[in-house]
């Protein structure tokens, strides 16, 4: 089963996730049974790098921000005030324009106020075209036992 993710983005206009941002990406998120958080997007051309392939900061963003909905999650939802401290990202294959692909990001480990979460960006088929690992920082409140 899975649910929709409401926006996070109530007063500003995230590049990533805002969905009134016209020069946004507009992702939308769903939290899955198992804690995996997914996007679903298709890449429109003026994103692109080099020719059909999705620029690598955008591919960054895609990860960053999916990692971002998971750890909020993890973190118990709602205002969280939390923040990317360390992102890692590798691209093992090029990352299609025009086509859809799914990004999806788990939480793999907490220590105190940190969380640690790694994402993947996957083609139609399945196949893993980019990864990261990232680590959050909490920067107010507690994490929750979520």
């Amino acid at each position: 089963m899975e649910r929709p993710i409401e926006s996070l983005d109530a007063d500003f206009a995230c590049f990533a996730c805002s969905q009134t941002n016209e020069r946004g990406l507009r992702l939308r998120f769903w939290e899955l049974d198992d804690g995996v958080v997914e996007c679903r997007w298709t890449a429109p051309a003026h994103v692109c790098g080099f020719e059909t392939v999705v620029h690598g900061g955008i591919q960054a963003t895609l990860l960053d921000e999916t990692m971002g909905y998971a750890v909020n999650l993890a973190a118990g939802g709602g205002e969280v005030n939390l923040a990317t401290v360390e992102l890692q990202v590798r691209f093992r294959r090029p990352c299609p324009v025009g086509l859809p692909i799914v990004v999806r990001a788990v939480v793999t480990g907490r220590d105190g106020r940190d969380l640690t979460a790694e994402a993947a960006i996957h083609d139609e088929a399945g196949e893993r075209l980019t990864v990261g690992t990232a680590r959050w920082r909490i920067l107010d409140g507690e994490l929750s036992a979520r």
